[in-house]
């Protein structure tokens, strides 16, 4: 199992432990078998393993769900948790019309989530017709 960041050069260990990214909506779907149920509002409630579709996606693309539980008086965890995704997904810093306004591909899964009130599913076909 790959540790540490530092380039390690020829490793058949670093080969062995190579996990393409999933797809955007790949990470979703897989997420969203991962949590009992889909909110609005918040990344994860431990209590009731429910996520939204954000957080769906960070537990889908394999990131510690620990991550995500912050106080609700926490104002820093929208950045907290957005920064390590754009890490994995530059992606969703992507700007893009939604309702003819223009708006990263971040919120607009969030507008999907929580205006909306569509389903993982239908977040996923809608990244999936954008190639994400």
């Amino acid at each position: 199992m790959v540790t540490s960041l530092d380039p390690v050069v020829d490793s058949p260990a670093v080969e062995a432990d190579f996990q393409p990214t999933p797809k955007i909506s790949q990470a979703l779907r897989a997420g969203s078998v991962a949590v009992a149920g889909q909110i609005c509002g918040c990344f994860y409630d431990r209590a009731s393993n429910q996520a939204c579709a954000l957080g769906a996606i960070f537990i889908g693309a394999g990131l510690d769900p620990t991550l995500l539980d912050h106080p609700p008086e926490y104002t820093g965890a929208f950045a907290d948790v957005f920064g390590v995704l754009a890490h994995v997904y530059p992606q969703l810093k992507q700007t893009l019309w939604i309702d003819g306004c223009s708006v990263m591909l971040y919120h607009a899964i969030m507008i999907h989530n929580d205006s909306r009130g569509w389903s993982f599913e239908k977040i996923a076909e809608w990244l999936e017709e954008r190639l994400y």
